[in-house]
């Protein structure tokens, strides 16, 4: 949703140049909210076949496939963007959002290579980088993942994004399967779970006595409401994880007790969540199979838009519905 916005954002505050073409574009994009993804996609192929280095009429085209869960088109238009325009940060982390919920596994790996070889003002920052890692690690992309993982040294991070990257980070570290790294992993995403500080040498046994809310740090600078969605997210990651490794009773602890906060969040915000309400379904779906009950957690989670991750399990559990 980030991506899309920004996207949309980039479009619309364009300079206007009076021509056909941003006629059409501005077409395009009132069609785009008007959620008639058709029009979409008939506009900006027309655009492409006569201006085929036009970046916005790709970026709109994606949108509406991406829009439509028609995940193998959008990654293929993605991947001729690169090749008409030259790679860029914004088009692969789209052919990576695309390759990821397809499962197209060689589509990521091609995508998060080239990602890892930009260099200059259009190098991805920190969280873009970490995104690509956590989905590699994801998807089982190993050696992809901790290629990625070596370009973020020295990287710089701003403190709206901090939180996010020490929680991707985590669960990139969860899924690289590494018994070491999962002790580390586990113990950090529980630090953002309860407000607590990261520890760099995982000896800290008292987390709890040192708990901190994060949205009080930094000299304010942080947005509450942002440091609350990772708290939920990395309760999200944790239940996954358990459920993930067969511990339900430790995946039921995690994603049934809400989080310590002292942020003015109602605890309806905890049972609306969509990463909790679609961990929630995982969790269900391993106890009772597909029911009735795990079908509505994974349209709540759907329906609110959890992070892709939670996302694409979901989707297949609704794919492998078969009552």
């Amino acid at each position: 949703l980030a991506i899309m916005g920004d996207a949309l954002y980039n479009l619309s505050s364009a300079p206007e140049e009076g021509d056909e073409v941003d006629d059409k574009l501005t077409e395009a994009q009132d069609f785009f909210f008007q959620n008639d993804f058709s029009q979409v996609i008939e506009i900006c192929s027309n655009i492409i076949k006569d201006h085929p280095r036009e970046v916005d009429a790709y970026s709109l085209w994606y949108l509406a496939l991406f829009n439509m869960e028609r995940f193998e088109e959008a990654h293929n238009i993605a991947n001729n963007w690169g090749k008409q325009c030259g790679p860029s940060s914004k088009q692969l982390r789209f052919s990576l959002e695309a390759a990821y919920l397809g499962l197209n596994k060689e589509g990521f790996a091609s995508a998060a290579q080239q990602l890892a070889r930009l260099k200059g003002r259009d190098a991805p920052s920190l969280l873009h980088f970490m995104t690509c890692a956590s989905l590699a690690a994801d998807m089982g992309l190993v050696a992809i993942a901790n290629e990625v993982l070596s370009k973020c040294e020295g990287c710089d991070i701003t403190i709206e994004d901090d939180g996010m990257v020490e929680t991707l980070s985590s669960w990139t570290e969860l899924r690289l399967l590494d018994k070491d790294r999962k002790a580390r992993s586990v113990k950090r995403l529980e630090g953002i779970m309860n407000g607590s500080p990261a520890e760099s040498d995982g000896d800290d046994d008292d987390d709890e006595d040192h708990a901190v809310d994060p949205a009080e740090s930094s000299d304010g600078e942080r947005d509450s409401s942002s440091v609350y969605y990772e708290k939920l997210l990395a309760k999200a990651f944790l239940g996954l994880d358990a459920v993930l490794s067969g511990d339900i009773a430790k995946a039921e602890h995690y994603l049934y007790t809400p989080p310590a906060t002292s942020s003015l969040h109602a605890s309806s915000s905890f049972e609306d969540d969509p990463n909790i309400a679609g961990a929630r379904a995982l969790l269900q779906q391993a106890k009772t199979g597909v029911d009735a009950e795990t079908t509505k957690l994974a349209k709540l989670s759907l329906r609110e838009g959890p992070n892709i991750i939670i996302r694409r399990r979901v989707r297949e559990l609704l794919a492998n519905d078969v009552r």
